[in-house]
């Protein structure tokens, strides 16, 4: 079938090497079957990656790359401020909103947030309107920066290699930023061990293996060389060997630089010695609590609510009209959509297919439900539920722009697109993609929900 020109317009907005790609796929027929990126050439860790792998990589070239540059980087930012004016002085309700210790929320609330600590991943889509960000995911666990070791995969198949030729692209290397903010970060914390930059992961009971451990500690000692400096990276089942001194953070008598509490059981109880550490600055922890809120979906709500308070300057109202959709946390109000003044439940039940509702601090797709693929029951149901337990988001359903990818065994077809756009303090640390076949599934893009992945590569043009 022909291409149809709009799809390919929009493959044009992010780059032209992205057409001369479709033409190069398509057209002469180069790259149409499924490629197999998986072999005994990568870390061990990776050959077995859980995610399905896209046959096709991803183009951009500078207008793309200033417009994800933004939403990392300057976006955090209006949310942070928007968060401390939201809340001002009482640290009860913020503490009540975010379900933390109300100490923790003074801390908040007195001291703010360093936003050099923040490592953080923006989910966006690209739509007609632009590119609106459906979350933030903060903290150190954020996924998707594996994507890296695929570069070497793509340019050894033999489909992909005569355009790599005639095509200069590189990629922009997530896992190597990823360890460069935590040493650069340790540096600036002073936290030091005679000059050296120690980091410890602690990790949960079996989750990173001998082979998981050797790619991260390449990475961590290519970032120390670029920095110049020398240290350690160490890896500790928990956090029950560390050791709090007055003169800083401990690991069997190395001074720790950072600590990474690399868990996913949230429900973890971390000593308060590591709270008092970090707030002393006598070690950098980019998971602290603080950085939780900004991956609370709802904050978005928050930004978006004082959009028009005076409290930003209208270059930064621009940026926040063009990155966040509307959005407002799921409680009994009223509110403005769509020109007019709604009751929230009534206005989610009768605009049903124009919503999204999910949970504050879901993850991998879960209680996240697409109004426009549910029967009125059970959307009434999933409304009826938020707003029972009280920490839900309802966001402006955002359509993807259809953007053509390989399909099949051998074949293309319209995709959806996730642009998954790292931020590491306040550099941009890259992106990647999560693709999913146009109408298909619930509604959701996400890798655990069978969304397909792929590495995109900066261009000239």
């Amino acid at each position: 079938m022909d291409m149809n020109p709009e799809i390919v317009n929009n493959h044009l907005a992010t780059s032209r090497s992205a057409v001369r790609f479709l033409d190069y796929s398509v057209n002469q027929q180069r790259c149409l079957k499924r490629l197999p990126l998986l072999d005994d050439s990568l870390p061990v860790y990776f050959r077995n990656y859980p995610y399905p792998l896209h046959a096709w990589p991803w183009f951009i070239a500078a207008d793309m790359r200033r417009t994800l540059q933004d939403c990392a980087c300057r976006v955090p930012e209006l949310i942070y401020r928007a968060l401390r004016a939201e809340f001002r002085d009482d640290a009860a309700r913020f503490a009540a909103f975010f379900r933390m210790q109300e100490i923790l929320a003074g801390i908040f609330l007195d001291s703010g947030l360093n936003l050099d600590h923040v490592m953080l991943r923006m989910d966006a889509v690209m739509t007609a309107r632009g590119l609106k960000i459906m979350e933030v995911n903060a903290g150190p666990n954020i996924g998707g920066w594996q994507i890296q070791w695929m570069d070497q995969q793509y340019r050894k198949q033999p489909e992909l290699m005569p355009f790599f030729e005639a095509n200069e692209c590189r990629s922009k290397n997530i896992p190597l930023g990823y360890m460069r903010h935590l040493v650069d970060q340790s540096i600036a914390g002073g936290a030091l061990d005679e000059g050296r930059v120690n980091v410890m992961f602690s990790v949960d009971d079996g989750f990173m293996n001998d082979a998981m451990q050797d790619t991260f500690r390449k990475l961590y000692y290519q970032a120390l060389a670029d920095a110049g400096v020398e240290g350690e990276i160490f890896f500790e089942v928990g956090i029950g060997a560390v050791e709090y001194r007055h003169s800083g953070v401990f690991l069997r008598g190395r001074r720790l630089s950072t600590l990474v509490s690399y868990h996913f059981n949230t429900d973890m109880v971390l000593p308060h010695e590591l709270y008092r550490a970090y707030l002393r600055g006598q070690v950098y922890w980019p998971d602290n609590p603080f950085v939780s809120v900004l991956g609370d979906k709802r904050a978005l709500a928050i930004v978006y609510r004082h959009r028009d308070t005076g409290l930003f300057t209208p270059q930064e109202r621009a940026i926040i009209e063009e990155f966040v959709p509307w959005c407002e946390t799921v409680r009994a109000q009223s509110v403005d959509f769509d020109g007019r003044r709604w009751d929230m439940e009534q206005l989610l039940l009768q605009r049903r297919a124009d919503f999204v509702v999910k949970i504050a601090n879901g993850a991998q797709g879960n209680d996240v439900f697409v109004g426009r693929y549910q029967s009125d029951a059970d959307w009434r149901g999933i409304v009826t539920r938020a707003l029972g337990e009280g920490a839900w988001l309802a966001q402006e359903y955002c359509a993807s722009l259809p953007f053509y990818g390989q399909y099949g065994d051998e074949g293309y077809a319209e995709h959806d697109v996730i642009w998954g756009v790292f931020g590491f303090g306040r550099s941009y640390g890259g992106c990647w993609l999560r693709l999913m076949l146009r109408n298909s599934g619930n509604g959701i893009i996400n890798s655990a929900k069978g969304a397909q992945e792929t590495i995109v590569y900066e261009v000239q043009d």
